[in-house]
């Protein structure tokens, strides 16, 4: 059975204007690759 809940938006710009600049991931960030990191456990 489909539910539509209030999450659910009809077009790409209503999902665009919940962004938030303050949520965004800095560009510089995002380009780091952290694959060949070991973490301690």
């Amino acid at each position: 059975m489909l539910s539509i809940t209030d999450e659910w938006f009809d077009s790409f710009q209503e999902v665009y204007e919940t962004f938030s600049i303050d949520d965004a991931i800095n560009e510089t960030e995002m380009q780091i690759d952290n694959r060949n990191v070991i973490y301690p456990e």
